[in-house]
Protein backbone atom coordinates (compact mmCIF):
# COMPACT_ATOMS: atom_id res chain seq x y z
CA UNK A 1 0.00 0.00 0.00
CA UNK A 2 1.55 3.38 -0.96
CA UNK A 3 0.53 6.21 1.57
CA UNK A 4 -1.01 9.51 0.09
CA UNK A 5 -0.52 12.44 2.41
CA UNK A 6 2.36 11.19 3.71
CA UNK A 7 6.38 12.48 3.24
CA UNK A 8 9.44 11.75 4.13
CA UNK A 9 11.65 8.79 4.85
CA UNK A 10 13.34 6.49 7.20
CA UNK A 11 12.67 7.87 10.99
CA UNK A 12 11.50 11.29 9.50
CA UNK A 13 8.47 12.56 8.30
CA UNK A 14 4.47 13.65 8.94
CA UNK A 15 1.17 12.52 8.10
CA UNK A 16 -0.61 15.65 6.49
CA UNK A 17 -4.73 15.57 7.86
CA UNK A 18 -6.32 18.69 6.86
CA UNK A 19 -10.06 16.79 7.42
CA UNK A 20 -11.87 15.96 11.17
CA UNK A 21 -12.27 12.09 10.31
CA UNK A 22 -8.68 11.44 10.56
CA UNK A 23 -6.67 8.48 8.55
CA UNK A 24 -7.71 5.31 8.72
CA UNK A 25 -5.94 2.44 10.58
CA UNK A 26 -4.17 1.19 6.98
CA UNK A 27 -3.08 4.41 6.44
CA UNK A 28 -1.54 5.09 9.88
CA UNK A 29 0.14 1.29 9.58
CA UNK A 30 1.43 2.16 6.39
CA UNK A 31 3.01 5.13 7.52
CA UNK A 32 4.36 3.27 10.76
CA UNK A 33 5.60 0.65 8.68
CA UNK A 34 7.64 3.43 6.65
CA UNK A 35 8.95 5.08 9.38
CA UNK A 36 10.49 2.06 11.37
CA UNK A 37 11.43 -0.03 7.76
CA UNK A 38 13.92 2.04 5.95
CA UNK A 39 15.72 0.86 3.19
CA UNK A 40 19.71 -0.03 3.35
CA UNK A 41 22.43 1.94 2.47
CA UNK A 42 23.44 1.21 -1.08
CA UNK A 43 26.87 0.48 -0.45
CA UNK A 44 25.85 -2.18 1.74
CA UNK A 45 23.33 -3.88 -0.78
CA UNK A 46 25.10 -4.59 -3.77
CA UNK A 47 23.17 -7.19 -4.79
CA UNK A 48 19.11 -5.28 -3.77
CA UNK A 49 18.81 -8.22 -1.38
CA UNK A 50 18.36 -6.44 1.09
CA UNK A 51 16.38 -3.65 -0.07
CA UNK A 52 13.83 -6.31 -1.58
CA UNK A 53 13.74 -7.85 2.30
CA UNK A 54 13.28 -4.33 3.49
CA UNK A 55 9.80 -3.98 1.27
CA UNK A 56 8.41 -7.43 1.69
CA UNK A 57 9.42 -6.36 5.57
CA UNK A 58 7.70 -2.99 5.40
CA UNK A 59 4.75 -4.47 3.84
CA UNK A 60 4.45 -7.22 6.49
CA UNK A 61 4.68 -4.69 9.15
CA UNK A 62 2.03 -2.73 7.32
CA UNK A 63 -0.36 -5.81 7.72
CA UNK A 64 -0.24 -6.56 10.89
CA UNK A 65 0.26 -2.75 12.34
CA UNK A 66 -3.35 -2.04 11.02
CA UNK A 67 -5.04 -4.38 13.73
CA UNK A 68 -2.85 -2.09 16.68
CA UNK A 69 -4.14 1.08 14.71
CA UNK A 70 -7.61 -0.47 14.65
CA UNK A 71 -7.78 -1.47 18.42
CA UNK A 72 -6.49 2.32 19.15
CA UNK A 73 -8.94 3.43 16.61
CA UNK A 74 -12.25 1.56 18.35
CA UNK A 75 -11.11 1.83 22.04
CA UNK A 76 -9.13 5.40 22.05
CA UNK A 77 -12.27 6.97 24.61
CA UNK A 78 -10.88 4.17 27.19
CA UNK A 79 -7.29 3.78 26.48
CA UNK A 80 -4.82 4.94 29.12
CA UNK A 81 -1.01 5.88 28.70
CA UNK A 82 0.27 2.48 30.07
CA UNK A 83 -2.15 0.69 27.38
CA UNK A 84 0.05 2.40 24.65
CA UNK A 85 3.22 1.07 26.63
CA UNK A 86 2.03 -2.20 26.21
CA UNK A 87 0.79 -2.27 22.52
CA UNK A 88 4.15 -0.75 21.54
CA UNK A 89 6.06 -3.89 23.46
CA UNK A 90 3.39 -5.93 21.65
CA UNK A 91 4.36 -4.81 18.51
CA UNK A 92 8.05 -4.64 18.73
CA UNK A 93 7.97 -7.87 19.73
CA UNK A 94 5.71 -9.24 16.22
CA UNK A 95 7.69 -6.95 14.46
CA UNK A 96 10.99 -8.54 15.49
CA UNK A 97 9.35 -12.05 15.44
CA UNK A 98 9.26 -10.85 11.28
CA UNK A 99 12.53 -10.49 10.92
CA UNK A 100 13.64 -13.50 12.31
CA UNK A 101 16.22 -15.44 9.78
CA UNK A 102 16.02 -12.71 7.13
CA UNK A 103 18.71 -10.63 6.02
CA UNK A 104 17.71 -7.80 8.08
CA UNK A 105 17.74 -9.36 11.30
CA UNK A 106 20.64 -8.52 12.75
CA UNK A 107 20.17 -4.71 12.00
CA UNK A 108 16.94 -5.01 13.65
CA UNK A 109 18.21 -6.88 16.47
CA UNK A 110 20.24 -4.22 17.95
CA UNK A 111 19.00 -2.23 21.28
CA UNK A 112 19.98 1.05 20.07
CA UNK A 113 17.68 0.27 16.75
CA UNK A 114 14.96 -1.22 18.83
CA UNK A 115 14.98 2.05 20.67
CA UNK A 116 14.53 3.73 18.17
CA UNK A 117 11.80 1.38 16.80
CA UNK A 118 9.72 1.95 20.34
CA UNK A 119 9.81 5.61 19.85
CA UNK A 120 8.16 5.86 16.72
CA UNK A 121 5.68 3.65 17.40
CA UNK A 122 5.00 5.22 20.41
CA UNK A 123 4.80 8.73 18.52
CA UNK A 124 2.85 7.10 16.22
CA UNK A 125 -0.02 5.36 18.38
CA UNK A 126 -0.03 8.33 20.57
CA UNK A 127 -0.45 10.94 17.62
CA UNK A 128 -3.48 8.85 16.42
CA UNK A 129 -5.04 8.56 20.16
CA UNK A 130 -4.88 12.49 20.37
CA UNK A 131 -6.28 13.36 17.33
CA UNK A 132 -9.12 10.42 17.50
CA UNK A 133 -9.96 12.31 21.27
CA UNK A 134 -9.13 15.69 20.09
CA UNK A 135 -11.59 15.02 16.90
CA UNK A 136 -14.22 12.08 17.72
CA UNK A 137 -17.12 12.65 19.50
Amino acid sequence: MKVTGFTGAGLVGTMITNHELGHSPATHAAATAAKIVIDPLLQNDSTGAKRAAAEVLRENTSAFLAEYHEHIDKYYKTLLESDLDKLVESSLRSFLELTKGTILEFHYSNPQVQDLIRFELRHEFGSQLEFLRANKP
